[in-house]
């Protein structure tokens, strides 16, 4: 299941520390607790020029082992202007962490404008985060 969509004012700026050309995402995808979930609904939205915000659930653990030597995917990001944000404040004590897996997320292809904000990455068995698009291809992480 996918969670319910609402727009996103674009009168409430993100502070990002690299300018950004595109603008903010025009939906808004909240909350996510299960890591299914959220990969699907960024696959969903990849071929739509004007990106999206996704909200993890405060105090969300998404721990990708499934077994000793099996991992949940990671997440492949292959379009624009993709916020993925711990909670609607975006503070500490909201508490988001992804745990254990090889690769927790690919950006690949034309994957730009990425943005992290809040999340814990831990324990991955190889990297938290890949990223093997083009020359535009590029992600912020922040808090």
């Amino acid at each position: 299941m996918v969670p319910s969509r609402e727009n996103h004012p674009s009168a409430n700026p993100m502070i990002s520390s690299f300018p950004s050309e595109s603008s903010l995402p025009t939906e808004h995808f909240s909350c996510f607790s299960q890591w299914k979930d959220l990969s699907d609904a960024i696959k969903e939205i990849a071929n739509k020029p004007t990106g999206g915000l996704f909200s993890l659930c405060s105090n969300s653990l998404f721990d990708l082992q499934v077994s000793p030597s099996s991992f949940l995917p990671p997440i492949e990001i292959k379009s624009r202007n993709i916020k993925i944000q711990c909670g609607a404040n975006v503070t500490q004590a909201e508490n988001c962490i992804i745990f254990k897996g090889n690769i927790q997320f690919r950006i690949l292809d034309s994957g730009s404008d990425i943005e992290f904000r809040g999340i814990t990455f831990f324990g991955s068995n190889d990297v938290a985060m890949f990223a093997g698009g083009g020359k535009d291809t590029n992600a912020t992480f922040l808090d």
